[in-house]
């Protein structure tokens, strides 16, 4: 099962780049959001680091980021 853990981590680190990737949506942040708390480990950290670009992009709109902090989500 070791196996599979580690192919759902790395899938989350993959979609995690994805969202990144992509114009930022509350929709988009929930789900980076949700890949965050079920990730562990290694994957985990480099999410957390993930995470911290995805609040630099989200702030350059107050608006995602007032309805994001409103949430819990930043």
């Amino acid at each position: 099962m070791m196996t599979d853990s580690h192919d759902d981590n790395s899938d989350a680190l993959r979609r995690a780049q994805e969202i990144l990737s992509q114009p930022l949506t509350l929709e988009l942040i929930r789900e980076f959001d949700a890949l965050t708390d079920n990730a562990s480990g290694d994957v985990a950290n480099q999410l957390y680091d993930l995470w911290e670009a995805l609040y630099v992009k989200a702030s350059i709109d107050p608006v995602l980021v007032e309805a994001a902090t409103a949430e819990g989500l930043l």
